[in-house]
């Protein structure tokens, strides 16, 4: 699958851009041995790719028999955003 991308603008010029990646793409990333690490049992389910003003965030969204964790990377720091759990 290629990437998906776009761009936001203000006054007509690139303000961000966002890629939604596959799953493949994302294990061949340099985040993906931290992630692997730090949530074991869990699959990614997405995995998006904000770029701005030289700076890239990875929001990523995993999943595993009872939970979503959202996380978020940037510069190596993994956050945990949001965890939901399943019913």
């Amino acid at each position: 699958m290629k990437p998906k991308t776009g761009h936001c603008l203000q006054r007509g010029v690139p303000w961000y851009t966002i890629s939604v990646t596959d799953m493949k793409t994302i294990w061949k990333t340099a985040f993906s041995p931290q992630i692997k690490d730090s949530y074991t049992d869990y699959a990614v389910t997405r995995a998006i790719k904000v770029s701005k003003n030289n700076r890239v965030i990875w929001v990523v969204t995993l999943e595993d028999r009872k939970q979503l964790p959202l996380v978020r990377l940037e510069d190596g720091e993994l956050e945990d955003v949001e965890r939901m759990n399943k019913k």
